[in-house]
């Protein structure tokens, strides 16, 4: 048990289970009793969270990958299925703060590959096995709240969450009949060493953006964290198609990274 949650399934998958909501979640779900098996492309950070969760440390599984190669990701769900795993949070992404007019193709191409073509390739090579098996299971897309609207400063990483919301409700209608229910968080921002690299990459972004949060701050990591376990325990059994957000009110404003009027560096 975690914070008073249960879950259905004692295994789990987490991408991006190396860093910052993923290595959260992972640490989380392993306290609570599930097995969780982390993936991503760097081997140094899925160990250093097997090695943060402690006494509860035989429960986490480094399989170091690049989930933007489909046969890798069927590779991971090959590695794991003996096991089971009934849970998977696709929460590994990529993105930077860049006007859409001074985005490359290729820096277009690998934030969508990060993004949305890595989701579904897991998520198709894990949902194949559990309708085939006859397992069930619950999924976990890990969104943004900027897919209400645009998202001015990061095009290409609006792109794709707004990909994986659509995928989202299109899978929990058409996978409930087998037992899988799907849903999405999708939060603001919230306090990672990932954020503060990629997103608000000096104090003046930062600044903006903590500003335009109506209930006045950028949430640390465990207010997101408490949602999205929400989302894949036995409470939420009768959620499904669900895009949870929460952000603090901040898409209620507009302009959240950048304008194009602003003579700041989005790179610091």
């Amino acid at each position: 048990m975690s914070d008073g949650l249960t879950y259905e399934y004692s295994s789990a998958i987490v991408t991006g289970g190396g860093t910052g909501l993923g290595r959260a979640l992972t640490l989380k779900l392993a306290a609570a009793g599930v097995d969780v098996w982390i993936a991503g492309r760097r081997a140094e950070p899925l160990e250093e969270t097997r090695q943060l969760a402690g006494a509860h440390s035989g429960r986490v599984h480094p399989h170091p990958c690049d989930l933007r190669d489909p046969a890798a990701c069927q590779g991971l769900i090959d590695a794991v299925t003996p096991h089971g795993a009934g849970i998977l949070v696709n929460n590994a992404a990529g993105t930077f703060v860049a006007l859409a007019e001074d985005i490359s193709p290729n820096g277009w191409r690998a934030v969508i590959e990060a993004t949305l073509n890595a989701p579904f390739y897991v998520t198709s090579a894990w949902g194949k096995r559990q309708i085939r098996e006859g397992r069930g299971g619950v999924v976990l897309n890990i969104a943004s709240a900027t897919t209400d609207g645009g998202s001015p400063g990061t095009v290409h990483s609006g792109a794709a969450k707004s990909g994986l919301v659509s995928m989202t409700k299109t899978l929990a209608s058409e996978w409930a009949r087998f037992g899988i229910r799907v849903n999405a968080i999708s939060p603001g921002p919230f306090e990672t060493p990932g954020a503060a690299d990629w997103i608000w990459s000096n104090a003046e972004i930062r600044q903006r953006v903590e500003s335009a949060v109506p209930i006045g701050y950028i949430a640390p990591l465990e207010e997101i964290v408490d949602p999205a376990l929400f989302l894949i325990s036995k409470a939420a059994r009768y959620t499904n198609g669900s895009i949870l957000k929460v952000d603090g009110g901040w898409t209620l404003t507009d302009w959240l990274y950048l304008r194009p009027d602003s003579e700041e560096d989005p790179n610091g």
